[in-house]
């Protein structure tokens, strides 16, 4: 019997010390000197210890109650069902170290849920065609031979001892146990779907010294990557701040968080009232305060479970290095001034943009071009300098062997080489790129209508690579980089599967199967026996959406190339416009009852779960795609004095045209908090006709401009609502490819992004308005990036005093392998994600639907689901980074001698008027007033409006050289719904799913809370502006269950909120 008294007493002694103490102080158990490994007995946590798997096999885990580590098999694996063998299922721990000459003691415990389960087990490299110990004996590299595999023939705990001495100096080796399906080396399956092992009391006892001790013994839990307050190094860490700096003219706002969302084993926490409290900015150099100020309480913050309060100190302006000190706590050390983010040397945009070069395909990476780090060790041969791939007849989701991809399902052979890695991995996704070519360019041109474009001409130093001289901007050269690529994935009439759809475009390029991490782009493809993993290159089929992205991207570059290089400009429009007419004739908008299974009964829309070798990128609706499309072509046909009519009839004909959205819906997204992201490009479209406003008419314009400010303004009250300033929260969501049909609600992958393109929208808001608000939320969003957020670290590498430096990356794994290379500085990590999906993240003991968004984070290379970076995401953080360098330090230092009109924005019916006072220094002046568009709205000269007809237009306010803008909307009579309290809006009959309904839940999240108070009283101050987004909205928010919606539900919420009702008092059941 396997009794564990031990860890019973341990855990009931941790259960009473939580229960006396908010500061948690157990200590780990006693580990002898010598102990190689980093967790031996799963009391609280698992890692170093976690599980691997390779598609199609599946397993889950958990840590049981009295401490063992515990697996079930879900799906074996092996080379029939599309894998490979036993090690399909693993679990292993990495980075260990052996001496030369030193003798081990190894145990392990195990037990089984049916006699007759295999496991194999060895000590072995990480590329695993080296084992120095396996099955409890010396290994075949290790002294040894091959060993038979171990059969566990009771379901009772076994127990395994065996010594060993080892022959040579061994660094970053794993222990690992493999249990999968039937392949090389293995003729039977290990296990069986239902399998459970359990595994206990791991152990490698150095019995000659110690020199191999689990690097700063077990209760190091940096050595895991994981990063919070406790492990930041600085003491009494509680106050969160932006750790790069604050522009002199903007919002200097921190967060001081009592830390009791964070659940790492022995993290410590402090009590926070509600009652302000007293903080200085120190000094740095001379240790005095310059500035006092109160902090503002602000409650229990959802998003990271801490309660917070807010340390806002804009109104301090002198240049210099400071930190703040509250009490006994205190933050990291940080700049004021505006060069932040553009310091000598370290040039942050330069740096981003960097990522872009060393992620190159097809060339070597030179070290002269390389812009931070370890630059001998980043600089590296080419990896696919020839890629040629096999093009697929069809969609399959796992390939049995090699041959399959080159044979049974090869159509042809294509070559594509260049462009940019996408990820972690080698694969290139034209759906991926074109965001990110999109994004690139649009920094460009938006730098151009703001006269500052001269960092990015040619050879200026703010983008370093190779193609400097040339006489092109180099932002544009970097951007054709992968453009170019895009140009070679256009399927060709003499393809002998897809050439009916010739001008489409394929989905992706990418291996047939994943590879491990430390592998070198060069020559990872060999044998197994040379280290390689036997890959081969394969070509997905077309779809509409790569297509789109390719067409959006390359009519976009024409119009940026037109004054360039005219030659290619054409050249990009006629790829562009060829590939367009070719979606327009093979277009079918998506039937699930007819894609079947695999999805290939609609072959052109990529299915959501081709996951295996390469990301997914699924989508299946591609409108948004179309609408995008359709903008840069006809801004394009303007550019180039070509007919775009046709073009301009698709733009109209999209249900959101001419609209910057909030909230994202179709394909992977489900009500996302945000404008765009790869699945969701209609913005992105509507960005380009914002730059390109002398295109459209000015009713369309200003549709443009009024969505892009709603939204922004969206964005910055988002910001003041969370205790840390995201402006951003999460969604409900699935993910069937990593945790099958379980339900999340919080932050989805990638959430970071997720900050800096809300942040893009903001930052069109402010040359929009000007209004310096919009710019605060811009750095408000880095703030948070850069850390202000609750574990207190800069999710930027190389940027901040805690800052992240081992993202998911296949080449920059020195975290794995010491002869690879740190990751450079500049990269974001695409940060939090509450559905937790990777196994080492869930190996910290964390599970899903327990732990606050923002603390569903570790900083680890094994870590996939919540440190990736890619090259969608630091498209957008560049972006924002290069507009805060030109903008921020140009904001007025007040709003002295400014002139304001109130109302800013006005919406009035037909015949309805409304009065402008234009006011300087709070005093009425003498303006005059003009407006864009006398059909829709008048003015006279007292500044009173009259309604003529509907529509949109401008009023320009003009006070000698001082000029404003009002937004006028006119509506037809009677569309106007000024909702008050006493009338109300009439609630609907409802008539939909009951189940689906939860009062009080406004904004459809899954949770009620302050969000949906927001939600709600912008809706209650004008339902036009500010929609509820469904029928199930509309019910959820008759809280008080009457007739209409009005304020008493609104103070419903709130009173819910605050715990004066249950949720159960909402609604009918009140």
């Amino acid at each position: 019997m396997h009794n564990k008294i031990t860890k019973a007493v341990t855990a009931s002694l941790m259960a009473a010390a939580m229960l006396t103490t908010t500061v948690a102080t157990i200590a780990p158990m006693s580990v002898s000197a010598g102990q190689v490994l980093g967790e031996n007995d799963f009391t609280y946590k698992a890692l170093p210890w976690h599980t691997c798997e390779t598609n199609p096999a599946k397993q889950t885990f958990e840590l049981t109650s009295d401490g063992t580590f515990h697996v079930t098999v879900k799906e074996p694996g092996g080379a029939a069902a599309g894998g490979e063998s036993r090690w399909d299922l693993q679990f292993r721990h990495r980075n260990l170290t052996f001496k030369a000459g030193h003798t081990y003691k190894i145990h392990w415990e195990v037990k089984v849920s049916r006699p007759g389960i295999q496991i194999n087990t060895k000590i072995g490299n990480i590329k695993g065609d080296e084992e120095y110990w396996n099955n409890n004996n010396a290994g075949p590299h290790g002294g040894g031979t091959w060993n038979p595999i171990i059969t566990i023939n009771s379901t009772e705990w076994q127990k395994f001892d065996s010594t060993w001495t080892c022959p040579q100096n061994l660094e970053g080796v794993e222990w690992a146990f493999h249990y999968g399906g039937a392949g090389a080396n293995q003729p039977t399956p290990c296990t069986q779907s239902g399998d459970e092992i359990w595994f206990d009391n791991m152990s490698i006892e150095d019995t000659t010294g110690s020199e191999g001790d689990w690097k700063g013994g077990q209760d190091n839990l940096s050595a895991l990557g994981v990063m919070n307050r406790d492990n930041s190094g600085l003491e009494n860490n509680y106050i969160s701040v932006n750790q790069v700096g604050y522009f002199t003219k903007l919002a200097k706002v921190a967060t001081l968080g009592d830390n009791k969302g964070d659940k790492i084993h022995g993290s410590t926490s402090i009590e926070l009232g509600d009652s302000a409290l007293e903080f200085d900015l120190i000094d740095n150099a001379t240790g005095k305060s310059v500035y006092t100020g109160k902090t503002v309480p602000g409650g229990l913050d959802a998003d990271s479970g801490d309660n917070v309060h807010t340390l806002d100190f804009s109104d301090f302006t002198t240049a210099g290095e400071y930190y703040l000190k509250c009490g006994d706590y205190v933050s990291f050390p940080f700049k004021i001034g505006d060069d932040i983010y553009s310091e000598s040397g370290h040039n942050m945009l330069t740096n981003a943009m960097n990522y872009y070069y060393q992620n190159r395909s097809g060339i070597d990476i030179e070290e002269k071009y390389i812009t931070s780090g370890d630059k001998s060790s980043l600089a590296h041969i080419g990896g696919h300098k020839t890629d040629t791939a096999a093009v697929q007849t069809k969609w399959i989701k796992s390939y049995k062997s090699a041959e399959e991809a080159t044979g049974t399902y090869k159509s042809s052979d294509i070559t594509a080489t260049g462009g940019w890695y996408d990820a972690g991995d080698h694969g290139k996704y034209v759906v991926n790129g074109g965001i990110s070519v999109w994004t690139l360019q649009n920094m460009y041109e938006r730098a151009v209508a703001e006269e500052n474009a001269d960092k990015f001409a040619d050879g200026n130093g703010t983008v370093v690579i190779p193609e400097t001289g040339n006489n092109v901007p180099d932002i544009l050269d970097e951007a054709a980089v992968e453009l170019d690529w895009m140009m070679e994935m256009v399927v060709q009439p003499n393809e002998p599967t897809w050439g009916k759809y010739a001008g489409l475009v394929y989905h992706k390029l990418h291996d047939h199967k994943w590879t491990g991490l430390a592998t070198r782009p060069w020559n990872y493809d060999g044998p197994k026996d040379q280290g390689g993993w036997e890959t081969k290159r394969i070509v997905k089929p077309p779809t509409f959406a790569a297509t789109l992205n390719f067409v959006a991207c390359a009519a976009q570059a024409a119009r940026l190339w037109q004054d360039i290089d005219s030659a290619k400009a054409q050249e990009y429009y006629d790829a562009a416009v060829a590939s367009y007419a070719a979606y327009k004739e093979h277009y079918y908008e998506y039937d699930k009852s007819k894609a079947g299974e695999d999805g290939n009964g609609q072959p052109l829309y990529a299915p959501m779960d081709q996951a295996i070798g390469g990301g997914a990128y699924g989508d299946d609706n591609v409108k948004d795609d179309a609408y995008w499309a359709a903008c840069e072509l006809y801004t394009a046909s303007k550019a180039l004095g070509k007919d775009g009519d046709s073009y301009y009839k698709d733009i109209k004909d999209y249900g959101d045209a001419f609209t910057v959205l909030s909230t994202l819906e179709g394909g992977e997204n489900n009500g996302s908090f945000g404008s765009f992201n790869w699945g969701n490009t209609a913005s992105l479209g509507s960005l380009s006709l914002y730059l390109n406003g002398d295109t459209i008419t000015s009713d369309e314009l200003n549709k443009v401009k009024n969505s892009i400010v709603d939204a922004s303004e969206l964005y910055i009250a988002k910001e003041e609502e969370q205790g840390y300033g995201i402006p951003y929260q999460g969604t409900t969501f699935t993910d069937s490819v990593n945790i099958g049909d379980e339900v999340v609600n919080g932050f989805e992958w990638g959430s970071n992004s997720f900050a800096v393109n809300n942040a893009i929208v903001m930052a069109y808001a402010y040359d929009i308005t000007g209004d310096k608000k919009h710019i605060d939320g811009v750095s408000t969003a880095m703030d948070y990036v850069l850390g202000r957020n609750p574990l207190s670290v800069s999710y930027v590498t190389g940027y901040g005093s805690y800052h992240i430096s081992r993202p998911h990356h296949r080449y920059w794994s020195n975290e794995l392998d010491s002869t690879l290379p740190v990751a450079p500085d500049g990269v974001m990590s695409g940060g939090p994600g509450a559905g937790l999906q990777d196994p080492y993240i869930q190996a910290l003991g964390f599970k899903r639907g327990t732990l606050a968004s923002e603390r569903c984070y570790v900083d680890s290379i094994e870590a996939w689901s919540v440190n990736e970076v890619t090259i969608n995401w630091n498209a957008p953080f560049a972006w924002v980074v290069s507009f805060l360098q030109d903008e921020a330090p140009n904001v007025s230092d007040s709003d002295e001698d400014k002139l304001v009109v109130t109302p800013s924005k006005v919406e009035v019916e037909v015949g309805e008027t409304e009065t402008l006072k234009p006011t300087v220094n709070g005093s009425a002046v003498d303006a005059t007033f003009e407006s864009s568009d006398d059909s829709v709205v008048t003015v006279d000269a007292n500044g009173t409006i009259t309604g003529v007809g509907e529509g949109t237009a401008t009023i320009t306010v003009t006070f000698g050289d001082k000029t404003a803008t009002v937004n006028v909307t006119v509506t037809e009579v009677g569309t106007t719904d000024d909702t008050t309290e006493s009338t109300g809006v009439t609630v609907p009959s409802f008539t939909g799913d009951l189940d689906e309904v939860k009062y009080g839940d406004v904004n459809v999240d899954g949770f009620v809370d302050s969000s949906d108070i927001v939600t709600l009283n912008k809706y209650l101050l004008n339902n036009i502006a500010y929609p509820l987004k469904s029928d199930v909205a509309m019910e959820n928010a008759n809280c008080v269950y009457d007739t209409t919606i009005d304020t008493k539900d609104s103070v419903a919420i709130i009173n819910c909120v605050l715990q004066i009702i249950e949720e159960s008092d909402l609604g009918p059941q009140k």
